[in-house]
Formats: structure tokens, C-alpha cells, sequence
């Protein structure tokens, strides 16, 4: 089996998980990267400030002019295919996706990921995860952590490298060295969202 797979990584304006600011997705075939996506999403009305600008420099000047995530919700999925998804912290990118995409009404929910985090801490003896501290322990090239589409790339060749190290011919296979769980924080959403 081949190692196919898209990486993704969004950034948040703010707490809520639906405030996606930042989409940044990177496409990996047989091993290596063939092509990258990267966008500014202007969040829904109603999510509060940007809070979070201090982690990404991302301000609501930045994405004024943006497409929302509705807007983008088609680009994305068409670059995705059926692809696995892989992210590193995936139980966020995870909670991200579903959570923006339901605000407009669509179910991510169903959406496979692969978190490299969780598969680094299985395999790799580290002080930290964090996604350059995991890259850097790789041999990966540095990278300007907190922009989506380095995130994204960043990801992506993490996986190719962890898959390396333990002889995964495919994705699914790298993922099994730890499954991605859904956040406690989204599940509790959802339900009251329900109610």
C-alpha cells in the first residue's frame, strides 16, 4: 500500500473551535509531497475577538477580505479526496473541521485523521512534542510554526518519516501505532448542541 495522505493544520481566531482563521493542507503521494493548499478563512460573525492572534499573528485585518470557511468548504474537500487526514495534535485539527464545517450545516464528524503527536510519543524518546521539537528530532527542516501551510508540510513529512522508521507501507498502518480519539471538548459540544 502506498503512503498516500493529505496533512492539515488550521489555526483559531479565538477559543472556540469553530473560529477557523487559517486552513493550511498539504498532499503526499508515494512518500512525498506533491502539492500544498493554504488559505485565510474569515470566521463566522459572533465568535469574539481574536484572541489567539498572539500565537499565530493572524488579526481580524488579515482575513477582512477572506472567504469563509462555507466559501472554502468545497476547495478543501476537493483536495482532500478520500484521503486520510493527518495532523499533529489531530484531536484539534479534528474538532477544527467538525466544528467549523458544522456551523454551516455539514458533518465532518466522520472524517479519518492520523495525529503524528500521538505517534511521535509512541515511538520517539523526546522531551516535548511539539511539532519543531518532533520535526527537529527527524532531521527535518525548520519551519515558521503557527502558519498553516508549514504546519501542514510540516506534518506531512513527519509522517513520511515516522512511517520510515517503523516500516509502514500506508497511513492507515502508521496510524495504528496510535488511534486518534475525539476530543471530550467537541463531543460535549455537539450533545448540547443537539439538545
Amino acid at each position: 500500500m502506498p503512503l498516500d495522505f493529505t496533512a492539515i493544520d488550521f489555526e483559531t481566531a479565538a477559543p472556540a473551535r469553530s473560529s477557523v482563521c487559517a486552513v493550511g493542507m498539504t498532499r503526499v503521494r508515494d512518500g512525498v509531497v506533491v502539492e500544498s493548499y493554504a488559505r485565510l478563512v474569515r470566521p463566522p460573525q459572533g465568535l469574539g475577538c481574536f484572541t489567539n492572534t498572539w500565537v499565530h499573528g493572524i488579526g481580524p485585518e488579515h482575513v477582512a477580505a477572506a472567504p469563509t470557511w462555507l466559501d472554502l468548504l468545497p476547495e478543501v474537500l476537493r483536495f482532500a479526496g478520500s484521503d486520510v487526514l493527518v495532523a499533529h495534535n489531530a484531536a484539534f485539527d479534528r474538532s477544527v473541521l467538525v466544528q467549523a464545517s458544522a456551523e454551516y450545516g455539514y458533518d465532518a464528524s466522520t472524517t479519518p485523521f492520523v495525529c503524528t503527536l500521538q505517534v511521535a510519543k509512541t515511538l520517539l524518546d523526546l522531551d516535548s512534542y511539539r511539532l519543531p521539537t518532533v520535526a527537529g528530532a527527524l532531521g527535518l527542516p525548520p519551519f515558521d510554526h503557527h502558519d498553516a501551510g508549514a504546519d501542514a508540510r510540516s506534518a506531512a513529512l513527519v509522517a513520511v518519516a515516522l512511517a520510515a522508521r517503523v516500516g509502514a507501507a500506508g497511513v492507515t498502518a502508521l496510524g495504528a501505532h496510535a488511534p486518534v480519539r475525539a476530543s471530550t471538548r467537541t463531543a460535549r459540544r455537539r450533545t448540547s448542541a443537539r439538545a
